[in-house]
């Protein structure tokens, strides 16, 4: 089993500014944070699809595909691309910092290489275990079996 990377911080703060915040408190002011970026990359991921009137995967494939090399466009999708990668980062620190008290989830984003079943894995508390790609049927009967315990 393979723990998820969490790093446990500590704060130096004034008594005062300690006394008046609660833990619940700090969590919304990173969950601001994290909302604030997801909503920042994904404004500017929509100026670019208005800019050139397609979705990201469209816009790479036609740039990919022109025979001349237009920099101005090989610069937009380069910056796209950037937009596109902080807003999954983001959203996906947003929905962790959400869900705090999550019981168990299966994810396929490949960032856990090391796993025999990579890119699947799933998310039980802090741990990262294999998971293979699943239906909605094992994810209910698994979170079944986790409830009735």
């Amino acid at each position: 089993m393979q723990q998820a990377n969490l790093k446990e911080i500590k704060l130096k703060l004034p008594q005062n500014v300690v006394e008046s915040l609660a833990k619940n408190e700090i969590v919304s002011l990173l969950l601001d944070k994290a909302f604030n970026k997801t909503e920042y990359y994904l404004t500017q991921s929509r100026e670019m699809q208005q800019k050139y009137g397609m979705d990201f995967s469209d816009f790479k494939k036609k740039v990919e595909k022109n025979k001349e090399e237009v920099f101005e466009e090989w610069d937009d999708l380069m910056e796209w691309e950037a937009y596109e990668l902080a807003y999954k980062e983001w959203k996906t620190k947003y929905e962790e910092l959400k869900n705090g008290d999550l019981i168990m989830r299966w994810d396929n984003r490949p960032h856990w290489h090391n796993l025999k079943t990579f890119p699947h894995h799933k998310h039980v508390g802090a741990e990262v275990l294999p998971s293979h790609r699943v239906t909605l049927e094992e994810v209910l009967t698994e979170m079944k079996g986790k409830l009735k315990k």
